[in-house]
């Protein structure tokens, strides 16, 4: 085995004993001295930075795969509704035979439906304001959201209160 790809595998393998001492809340120097790591506290600090942005990178792209799921689950519900609403506005049969007659009631529960719906995705997109969010809008600072491209090109937004920042 070439001595680079050698070198990435002891890395590696490092790095797992690292992550699961660091999860376990030793401490670096503790770490360090691990017989199954052997290495300075400053290789051990650098593991944990390079362990901290790969779990970073993969919760975000697994809450945006998550996010990205429920949205489509929601517009599959909200087209179902829509399509339903159509036909309960539209048609009511009377005696057997479809007549083209209002039926506001089911038409009803499927709006109701609908916004259930919405409302969910509202929530699901953080659209919704929290308290601090209120708090900040009484007391005169402005607080918005902003896009924000991470490692991977995974898209979230990022709540500031200061756009400048």
């Amino acid at each position: 085995m070439p001595r680079n790809r050698q070198n990435k595998l002891e890395i590696a393998r490092r790095r797992l004993r690292v992550a699961r001492l660091y999860l376990q809340r030793m401490r670096m120097v503790d770490i360090a001295v691990d017989p199954e790591v052997a290495v300075a506290v400053s290789t051990v600090c650098k593991d944990i930075k390079a362990l901290k942005g790969e779990w970073l990178k993969e919760s975000t792209e697994a809450i945006a795969l998550v996010k990205g799921r429920e949205l489509a689950e929601l517009d599959q519900m909200e087209r179902d509704a829509c399509a339903l609403f159509s036909v309960a506005a539209r048609w009511r049969v009377v005696d057997g035979v479809p007549v083209e007659l209002p039926n506001h009631s089911r038409a009803q529960g499927w709006v109701e439906k609908r916004i259930k719906i919405k409302e969910q995705r509202i929530k699901l997109l953080g659209l919704v304001a929290d308290e601090q969010d209120k708090r900040a809008a009484a007391e005169g600072r402005e607080v918005t959201f902003r896009a924000v491209v991470a490692p991977g090109g995974v898209v979230f937004c990022k709540k500031v209160e200061d756009p400048a920042k």
